[in-house]
């Protein structure tokens, strides 16, 4: 199946890509595997992805995948990941 990644500028810049990214999953794959695949595509985000407190938001579609989750949240042909650094403030 195919995932179609939207990261916002800290990831972005870790990778030399441009335009659309996507990877291709094997059906049933998990968000956790999606990141697992990620780490593995670009070696360099591994870092970010697998700290102890993540650093970042994910969401596939327009639904929040709640933290400690990603392992068994579900992926399906065409989903988008959208995975971004969290914003604060007031």
């Amino acid at each position: 199946m195919r995932v179609t990644l939207k990261l916002d500028p800290l990831f972005r810049s870790k990778i030399d890509t441009e335009g659309p990214i996507t990877l291709e999953l094997p059906d049933g794959a998990t968000v956790s595997d999606c990141l697992a695949a990620m780490a593995a595509r670009w070696p360099q985000l591994a870092p970010l992805l697998e700290a102890p407190a993540v650093p970042y938001s994910l969401f596939v579609n327009s639904r929040i995948v709640p933290r400690g989750r990603s392992a068994s949240f579900p992926l399906k042909d065409g989903d988008t990941l959208y995975l971004f650094e969290p914003v604060a403030g007031g």
